[in-house]
């Protein structure tokens, strides 16, 4: 068990007006980070916190190293791993705060981390969730990400990745926030219902900002708040299966219909995209493409019925959308060197023509 020392004590008792922040914690089979990240969240300036872990079924005992480092968290085990979606949302029940601030496990955020957000949603009602500016753990000069940038076809990708940490000093409003670590309104949160469960890994975060925009809220890059995280670009079938799944869910989800026809034809070169890109990768990424496919026309009738609520519920148009996505299709991502470059060249161009005739429509 940890005790306060004598300083945390009086930031306790200086803050104990401010509002209580629900700090959301997932883990599965985390063991080897917790003791790093866990020393982190103790170093926090802001006092007046719950902490609420959610365990998804981790086989290495992070549960049993959670409930005797952090005895005053609420841990909840989970039976099965849910994902990261409805895993998180396994939370929400037990969180008593004015907001949730959603933290993973493989991260360790500086002192000012979570006050940084917590001033962000207090100056200024309009935003609705904010995120940190995310570094890179084995190189903190490094950006990892600073919100998420996406892309008008719902490609989402790391806003300023590889990117010197001296960059992103200014805030900005962001497209998405990164599910590593931000904060949001609890009363946004349940607004929207929590995550998407179904999408149970992946794309999850930009998802909820989407759906939080169409509210009418904001989403913020908070430079203050600095997170250092363990980030590697992987991109295996699995991966491929559940991000070509859930963009695809997303955008039938949340763009009007005005806009998916008048985007179709950007929307059918985010395809062609996406086919060769699976393609070049090998037989199972063509396979896993091919599998999201089938199960966005397997279950239209549940997307269809998630769409009519999305649909329902929002107050602004998809301009807001549009006006925060980019035209740029980062292909140097998946295939450096000139040959990405010249696709990335080629590819900005009818997306662009595409973005900008539907905000003409939309003004």
């Amino acid at each position: 068990m940890v005790t306060a020392t004598n300083e945390q004590q009086t930031l306790i008792e200086e803050h104990a007006d401010d509002p209580l922040v629900s700090v959301v914690v997932l883990l599965y089979n985390a063991l080897p980070f917790l003791r790093r990240f866990v020393s982190t969240l103790e170093r926090q300036t802001y006092r007046n916190v719950e902490i609420v872990v959610v365990d998804n079924a981790s086989t290495d005992g992070s549960a049993a190293f959670i409930a005797r480092a952090l005895p005053d968290a609420t841990l909840i085990c989970l039976p099965t791993n849910s994902g990261f979606a409805a895993g998180n949302n396994a939370a929400l029940p037990y969180c008593h705060g004015t907001y949730l601030a959603l933290l993973n496990p493989d991260t360790e955020p500086e002192p000012e981390w979570l006050a940084a957000l917590v001033a962000a949603l207090e100056t200024d009602p309009s935003i609705g969730l904010a995120t940190s500016k995310i570094v890179l753990i084995n190189d903190r000069a490094t950006i990892n990400t600073c919100g998420n940038d996406v892309h008008i076809a719902g490609f989402a990708t790391c806003r300023g990745l590889d990117a010197p940490a001296t960059r992103y000093t200014e805030g900005a409003d962001v497209a998405a926030v990164s599910g590593a670590a931000f904060i949001i309104r609890r009363a946004l949160m349940e607004r929207l219902g929590g995550f998407d469960s179904t999408f149970f890994l992946y794309v999850e975060d930009t998802d909820l900002s989407w759906r939080a925009l169409l509210l009418g809220a904001r989403c913020r890059f908070i430079p203050a708040s600095v997170v250092a995280h363990r980030y590697a670009l992987t991109l295996d079938a699995k991966k491929t299966f559940y991000l070509e799944r859930n963009r695809m869910h997303m955008l039938l989800k949340c763009y009007r219909t005005r806009t998916l026809l008048l985007l179709a034809p950007a929307l059918l070169l985010g395809e062609l995209a996406a086919w060769t890109y699976a393609a070049l990768q090998g037989a199972a990424h063509f396979r896993a493409k091919a599998h999201a496919v089938w199960w966005v026309l397997h279950h239209w009738r549940d997307i269809r019925e998630r769409r009519r609520i999305v649909q329902a519920e929002r107050i602004v148009g998809d301009r807001v959308l549009l006006s925060l996505a980019t035209a740029r299709l980062p292909i140097t991502l998946v295939q450096p060197g000139p040959f990405g470059r010249a696709a990335t060249a080629c590819a900005t161009l009818p997306f662009a023509l595409s973005r900008r005739i539907v905000l003409m429509v939309e003004q």
